[in-house]
């Protein structure tokens, strides 16, 4: 396993980079979705969410039935429907993987490094490579494939835990408490797998935190308190809490899995965890679309989930498709990627790059003026920075090291001690 300093991250920039954007578009596109309004399948008639009446045809559209007349415009609020359609195309990643595969599908072949350490093993007639005598070896390239729905159960109760939360809070806590994610990935990566953070690492994670911290306060500031019952918004900070410490969870597991067998690739794994997550997802869809939440449900009938209400609102409004199709796409990039730097580099610094995807959201948010923007937000963008470029050692202690050695001349190291001080000196970044 590489180090995860600075040294590796560069190597693959492009990857760093289209997480970023790609989790940067899939969030502004769900924010995109709860500020449009467009009639679905519901009858009723009368005033939309701001209390204003629609007649005529104000977008150019005419209810099949309502005779000229606008059926009552709401939200886009669908996240139970947007759960299976997020797993949908990842399982053409699945099919994907075993079409790469080809002749080879469910046979497994070890990698150089791997068929080094084999030992001496008798010659593949075909000629296709050495059989492992080593039991050992063999034994880390078994899996059962019923492994991969642990992460997709614990990524649909994060959802929606996140999304019930969502509802009781102000709308700023989920990036408020998305420095949850980032801590408690890095203490689960240290009590669950053995791997070493330093002190810098730590600095790094902590300015993280304070800085998306910075960016959630406001609503708890300036937000009007008679618009939200009080134990409403402690019960939906809790769940949002509980959703990141969910989401940690989850990416540790793929941290252990995708290390732990060393012929797992990330393809393989999204293609699997979108099978079980979408057979999951749909399931409860079904059994969602019965229950009567009451007023707790923002939709037309107040169900939990009215899945023909959603695809009615998607052939009213072109833009809700396009935010649709977008998110199916965008995040299967995001969770692709992520899967690619959790195998190489670990847990956490995915959830470094992904605070900076967070931060970026939030600023974008405020150009477009979806939020107020106030003044005390400022400091939390470069915060969120600072931490990233503490954490991977890019800039500062290369800063400090020049400034000792300039401030502190020391005799010459030889050449052998630099090699094992350079060797030490990342022991503990990698993955143990």
């Amino acid at each position: 396993m590489e180090p995860e300093g600075h040294q590796s991250i560069f190597r693959y920039p492009i990857i760093g980079c289209t997480l970023i954007i790609s989790e940067i578009i899939t969030s502004l596109a769900r924010t995109w979705g709860t500020k449009i309004r467009v009639p679905g399948s519901n009858g009723a008639f009368g005033p939309d969410d701001d209390g204003e009446t629609y007649t005529g045809n104000s977008d150019g559209h005419y209810d099949e039935f309502g005779g000229g007349i606008w059926k009552k415009p709401h939200k886009f609020s669908h996240t139970f429907f947007m759960a299976p359609m997020l797993y949908l195309p990842q399982l053409f990643c699945l099919l994907l993987f075993y079409i790469m595969n080809g002749t080879r599908c469910g046979r497994r072949y070890l990698n150089p490094e791997q068929e080094r350490n084999a030992g001496e093993g008798e010659q593949n007639p075909r000629g296709a490579g050495r059989r492992p005598h080593n039991r050992r070896v063999e034994q880390d390239m078994r899996y059962s494939k019923g492994i991969f729905v642990i992460p997709a159960i614990f990524n649909y109760a994060a959802t929606c835990l996140l999304y019930v939360g969502f509802n009781l809070t102000y709308p700023s806590s989920t990036i408020l408490f998305k420095g949850a994610i980032l801590f408690f990935t890095s203490l689960l990566s240290v009590a669950f797998l053995g791997r070493n953070m330093n002190p810098r690492m730590w600095i790094g994670v902590v300015i993280c935190i304070m800085g998306l911290a910075n960016l959630g306060i406001h609503d708890y500031i300036f937000m009007a308190k008679n618009d939200y019952d009080t134990n409403g918004i402690v019960a939906g900070d809790l769940l949002i809490v509980m959703a990141q410490i969910m989401y940690s969870i989850q990416a540790v597991i793929e941290q252990k899995l995708l290390t732990r067998y060393t012929n797992l690739t990330p393809l393989e794994t999204l293609g699997f965890e979108g099978l079980y997550g979408f057979c999951i997802s749909f399931f409860l869809l079904i059994i969602f679309s019965f229950v009567n939440a009451g007023a707790f449900s923002n939709l037309p009938d107040h169900y939990l989930e009215a899945p023909f209400d959603a695809l009615k609102q998607m052939k009213n409004s072109w833009k809700v498709s396009i935010i649709v199709i977008g998110m199916m796409i965008f995040n299967t990039i995001h969770y692709l990627l992520a899967l690619m730097i959790t195998k190489d580099y670990g847990a956490t610094p995915r959830m470094v790059i992904n605070s900076i995807a967070y931060a970026a959201t939030w600023g974008i948010i405020l150009l477009l003026k979806w939020q107020t923007y106030k003044w005390y937000l400022i400091p939390g963008f470069p915060l969120v920075v600072i931490g990233y470029l503490m954490y991977f050692d890019l800039i500062f202690m290369y800063i400090f090291r020049c400034i000792r050695r300039k401030c502190f001349r020391t005799a010459a190291v030889p050449e052998d001690d630099q090699v094992n001080l350079l060797a030490n000196g990342h022991a503990g970044v990698g993955i143990q």
